[in-house]
């Protein structure tokens, strides 16, 4: 995949189960103490745009830091965000800004809606399987299968396996995926 001059990157990170569990309508993860992911995370998305849900935002506060920028998706027109985050009623309009601020990449963080908004936007996919199933708290909300996201032209061209350690009590991979969104 090769990426224009001045054209936006929009790509997705998540973590899923063996299922492609990654999350409920109740909002947080259903695992917890998995810090191979979370250091992975966090140094994908450092001194990026990144674009959320409200109640994943609202989840996450507390967490950005002056080296984000968040992108707030709302249906609430009256919403206020904290953090020095922009807010927005569509993914369009924040797609649009970014493209107009000289944004380089917007990284889809969550929750289930804005995945599913962002994905025929997306040409890149950063995804973490964990090694096991988890039940979720509330109703489950599920990402993609690698097998859907191939139909939608997606392409594997990196995959990370990580056996359990200390630190992680099962093992994961982490599975890059790209396409070429003028094609779509």
């Amino acid at each position: 995949m090769t990426k224009k001059e001045n054209q936006l990157l929009l790509s997705m990170i998540v973590a899923v189960d063996n299922n492609y569990l990654m999350g409920s309508d109740l909002g947080g993860l259903p695992w917890s103490g998995i810090e191979r992911d979370k250091i992975h995370f966090r140094k994908y998305v450092e001194g990026k745009t990144l674009i959320t849900g409200r109640k994943t935002f609202e989840e996450m506060k507390g967490w950005f830091q002056s080296h984000h920028t968040p992108y707030v998706l709302t249906q609430k027109s009256d919403y206020q965000a904290t953090d020095d985050a922009f807010v927005f009623n569509t993914i369009e309009d924040a797609i649009s800004v970014a493209e107009q601020k000289g944004v380089d990449e917007m990284v889809v963080c969550g929750g289930a809606e804005i995945y599913r908004l962002a994905l025929k936007y997306s040409s890149k996919i950063i995804m973490t399987i964990l090694d096991s199933y988890f039940k979720a708290q509330g109703k489950p909300k599920y990402f993609p299968s690698i097998e859907e996201l191939r139909t939608l032209g997606f392409k594997e061209y990196k995959r990370e396996k990580f056996m359990p350690s200390d630190q992680n009590q099962i093992s994961m991979s982490i599975i890059w995926l790209n396409r070429d969104c003028n094609k779509i």
